[in-house]
């Protein structure tokens, strides 16, 4: 992508629009005809400036919260329709939900265990005898 060795000069207008048009994905951003540069030359643009770091958080929040909702919304309606062969559906959802529900309490039981696991032996524990060092 681009020229090697030419700068690579886009306005900050046009590269909003095309984060704006690509819904904050790099990688599309970079390709767009508009932009036309490789992904780390995009990515250290917008890493450089606190305005399209949040315009492509925002829209990268946006499209996550909504995919979460119609997992949400694909259970639901499952849930609903007992007579009905659920199976792929249901799979798609959990695993949308157990990687990227995380923030809403989705993840799974071997998740949840390892972390109280973790928790658990990171509390340090009172000195004990048998801690000391043999002399």
């Amino acid at each position: 992508m681009g020229t090697q060795g030419v700068k690579w000069e886009k306005d900050d207008f046009t590269i909003c629009e095309a984060i704006k048009k690509h819904r904050g994905k790099l990688t599309h951003i970079a390709k767009d005809a508009s932009i036309n540069c490789s992904y780390q030359t995009l990515k250290d643009r917008v890493d450089s400036d606190p305005v399209l770091t949040q315009l492509v958080s925002d829209y990268r929040n946006h499209w996550v919260e909504g995919g979460l909702d119609k997992a949400e919304d694909v259970l639901m309606t499952l849930m609903d329709k007992v007579d009905e062969d659920k199976n792929a559906a249901l799979k798609s959802a959990m695993f949308f939900l157990n990687n990227l529900g995380k923030s809403r309490g989705y993840a799974c039981p071997e998740e949840k265990a390892a972390d109280r696991m973790i928790q658990i032996n990171n509390v340090e524990r009172p000195y004990h005898k048998s801690d000391r060092d043999p002399a």
